[in-house]
């Protein structure tokens, strides 16, 4: 049996014919669709609708994820097709998309693979997992090699272990132990202290934490509260001038 074809759109687009769901809880598939008709409102897809088997390789922000039913040849692009007609069949269900690794509720172990984590969820990350946050509030460890970028928004709680990973595009507090090492880039000041007992002023203490042990790295992209933990620790905190036109 051939794999299913997804779409992954933004929540609230209206620019393509959506599936509609019956009382029943069946569904009414949205009208066929053409590249040369949806390029008359939109120079997005130019080269045909993007779909794939693979959903959390192409998630965003406030995404949504539709099984696709295509007409014509399918051309390869990274990671996903191009296809110059599509039906959209139905909206997958959070407890479908877990199956695909989008993340939104409970906790779960992922050993490998394209992550996305949202809502509520905990999830331990092992291996060379590639994991991106959007939104989330939960708490997510990982370890071995494993990559997690916490997106703007995001408010989980982040343990780094062996040589993971962690890259925050979000102001957050940073805990670093044993000899991990943290790598600050921004456009604002940044507060170093040294001493795992230091307290947190009232206005951080809301914002995600991330925590570093052994000789996982984290790559902060916005302004941030240091804390090192170990004398082994150390940071290097870089000052980035935004370019004016």
């Amino acid at each position: 049996m051939a794999k299913p074809l997804f779409v992954v759109l933004t929540a609230g687009n209206d620019k393509l014919s959506l599936p509609q769901q019956n009382t029943d809880g069946t569904w009414v598939a949205g009208q066929w669709q053409s590249k040369e008709d949806y390029e008359k409102r939109s120079t997005t897809t130019r080269f045909g609708f993007w779909v794939t088997h693979e959903p959390a390789v192409h998630w965003r922000e406030n995404s949504e994820c539709y099984e696709v039913e295509c007409e014509g040849p399918l051309r390869q692009a990274h990671r996903a097709f191009w296809s110059n007609k599509v039906r959209l069949l139905r909206k997958l269900t959070e407890k479908e998309l877990v199956k695909y690794q989008v993340l939104s509720s409970g906790t779960h172990t992922i050993k490998d693979g394209d992550v996305v984590v949202t809502g509520s969820a905990n999830v331990i990350l092992y291996g060379k997992a590639k994991a991106e946050a959007y939104s989330a509030t939960g708490r997510i460890e990982a370890h071995d090699r494993v990559e997690v970028r916490l997106n703007k928004g995001s408010r989980a709680t982040v343990s780094a272990y062996g040589h993971s990973q962690v890259t925050a595009d979000t102001r957050c507090v940073v805990i670093a132990y044993d000899e991990a090492t943290t790598h600050v880039h921004g456009y604002g000041k940044f507060t170093v202290s040294l001493g795992g007992k230091s307290r947190l002023p009232k206005r951080l203490r809301k914002l995600p934490c991330v925590s570093a042990y052994n000789n996982a790295r984290i790559d902060v992209r916005e302004d941030a509260d240091i804390r090192l933990a170990s004398p082994k620790a150390s940071t290097k905190i870089v000052i980035s001038i935004p370019d004016y036109d």
